[in-house]
């Protein structure tokens, strides 16, 4: 009886070393960018006036996968509009007498779509230019 006792015994400290002691060393690798948790999806905003002569604000702006760029701007800035068209950021309001409306440029290219359909993704650089349109 003394002998199945240790042997058992020996067994059970024998797994429950192993399991402690398996690091294995390996450390995790983060996702990759389309795998990255919500928290960690931003885009940099800028916002300008006069063809990028004036730059009156810069943030990093976190979002959810597949967030819209309004509801983005609508959070973190204060944004007025217009049926989706953006006329006021922060206060600064587009003239109509002086024919100025806010352009939107993403990633260095003029948006196809309006901020309203515009999907964000990881690391886009959004940027807002107030100037006129002639």
């Amino acid at each position: 009886m003394k002998r199945l006792f240790f042997i058992l015994m020996v067994t059970i400290f024998a797994v429950v070393g192993c399991n402690q002691g398996s690091d294995t060393g390996k450390e995790e690798t983060p996702a990759p960018k389309e795998e990255q948790s919500e928290a960690d999806q931003f885009a940099h905003i800028v916002i300008m006036k006069n063809d990028g002569e004036e730059v009156v604000e810069e943030k990093d702006a976190h979002f959810a996968k597949g967030e819209k760029l309004m509801d983005v701007m609508q959070r973190d800035f204060e944004v007025e509009h217009d049926n989706g068209f953006i006329t006021s950021i922060n206060g600064i309001k587009a003239n109509e007498d002086k024919k100025e409306s806010w352009f939107i440029k993403v990633n260095g290219e003029d948006a196809k779509v309006g901020a309203k359909e515009l999907e964000l993704k990881n690391e886009d650089t959004i940027e807002f230019d107030l100037h006129a349109w002639e």
